[in-house]
């Protein structure tokens, strides 16, 4: 998809992507002039609505459009957004969002399956943390050495001026 659909789909956080829900970009920020790719699925409450039409999936699913265009499977909100990406040389720009981490019968039966439930969070706040650490580290680490910088400036301009 073009860049510009990809930033409305951003701001609107549609296919679930609240941006607490996703990992850190890797590799850069996405390109204005490369296309952007969402890897998606849908939410597993919505598979048995569509499980009928999987044997010719294109056409069934094009007729469903256009016969039921108001069927929630058609919605953003009941899609579930795992991967964005943007293919580039010589590596991809992307991240993974929270739901990539679970795995999606979890969605349904968390309750029974909370081990798994547990794990998806565990794994997604430990690589979100790795990412952001060394960000979160070197901007206070820049921002302690200005302090002690314009700490050490008025000392010493107060030390000039007391002398003079």
């Amino acid at each position: 998809m073009p860049p510009e659909l990809y930033q409305q789909i951003d701001r609107q956080a549609l296919f679930n992507l609240q941006p607490e829900l996703r990992g850190s970009v890797s590799n850069g920020e996405f390109k204005s002039e490369t296309n952007i790719e969402i890897i998606t699925s849908l939410k597993p409450d919505f598979l048995p609505v569509l499980y009928p039409h999987l044997n010719n999936a294109p056409a069934s699913l094009h007729q469903l459009s256009q016969s039921e265009p108001n069927n929630l499977g058609f919605n953003t909100e009941s899609w579930l957004a795992l991967q964005v990406k943007q293919p580039r040389l010589p590596v991809e720009t992307g991240y993974c969002s929270f739901w990539d981490y679970l795995n999606l019968s979890v969605i349904n039966n968390y309750i029974s399956d909370s081990a798994n439930f547990n794990s998806a969070i565990i794994n997604f706040s430990q690589d979100w943390t790795e990412s952001h650490l060394q960000s979160i580290t070197d901007e206070t680490i820049a921002k302690s050495l200005d302090k002690i910088t314009k700490g050490l400036l008025e000392w010493i301009d107060s030390s000039i001026f007391a002398k003079t």
